[in-house]
């Protein structure tokens, strides 16, 4: 079991998993749902859908045509796999929680954008945002869990675990949404307008999970504690014993997130080929 002497990590890590601080996040995160549904109810033409709670569609170009099939596909898709990759009934609850409130950030923020700019973007537009995403917030969530995992198989203390995951895994985490958010933008300079419009969704679609993965998700897992992970729970010293037979017939693919995420990407491409 590795010693406590680094317990404390500074900066964004000691928010989340923080013992008082991940309470604070958690607040904060509901406060920023309920202000970007609440302004999705106010906006002219806003209407509500049942998807992900709030739909930003009525009047508004960008989430023109977009309808609840396309979401609910999405994350059927995401929650299977999950599923299968976690193999507890509990824990792929908490990355869907966390994209959904990315995607309702999301949608937000895109509607202003295209409201106050002269931003072009089409119903096409609003799905690729969608499935973005809760694509991406899921393949963050599969990095963050994993290093989450190994860390509480050597450590007692599970808001340490939580720190030293979120600073190990955060930095890779952020430089893959920088990049991807970086090539995006490059859209911006197409001629067309449609294509260029779907610059800066695309960067919203990743900069909102990236921010709710290093942040609500780590909070919710430290709230929960070592009981998602059921019914194999980590615990110290347990590494050697987990090392390659620790969940039956579905520990193979706990055991290769890598594969899981490009299957989530695969998916995330096919439902928006789909349409």
């Amino acid at each position: 079991m590795k010693s406590g002497g680094t317990s404390r990590s500074h900066g964004i890590a000691s928010l989340p998993s923080g013992p008082r601080t991940k309470y604070l996040v958690l607040a904060f995160w509901l406060a920023v749902v309920m202000v970007a549904g609440g302004l999705a109810g106010q906006l002219p033409g806003a209407a509500k859908n049942g998807a992900s709670g709030y739909s930003l569609a009525g009047q508004t170009t960008v989430f023109d045509g977009i309808d609840a099939t396309l979401l609910y596909a999405t994350l059927a898709v995401i929650g299977v796999l999950l599923l299968l990759t976690y193999r507890s009934p509990v824990l792929w609850l908490l990355p869907i929680v966390s994209a959904g409130a990315a995607l309702t950030v999301a949608e937000a923020v895109s509607y202003l954008l295209t409201e106050q700019t002269d931003l072009a973007a089409d119903g096409e537009g609003g799905g690729i945002l969608v499935v973005l995403v809760l694509g991406t917030g899921a393949n963050y969530a599969l990095l963050l869990i994993a290093r989450y995992r190994e860390e509480l198989r050597w450590r007692a203390d599970r808001h340490e675990a939580m720190a030293v995951a979120l600073r190990r895994a955060s930095p890779a985490i952020a430089a893959s949404a920088v990049t991807v958010t970086a090539g995006m933008l490059f859209l911006l300079v197409a001629d067309s307008a449609a294509i260029s419009g779907l610059g800066p969704l695309a960067a919203i679609g990743v900069g909102a999970p990236l921010l709710a993965m290093i942040t609500l998700l780590p909070a919710l897992l430290v709230s929960c504690g070592r009981w998602v992970f059921w019914p194999v729970r980590p615990g110290p010293g347990s590494a050697g014993r987990h090392s390659g037979q620790d969940g039956g017939r579905f520990s193979r693919n706990a055991a290769m997130p890598s594969r899981a995420e490009s299957v989530c990407e695969v998916a995330a491409i096919t439902s928006t080929a789909s349409r």
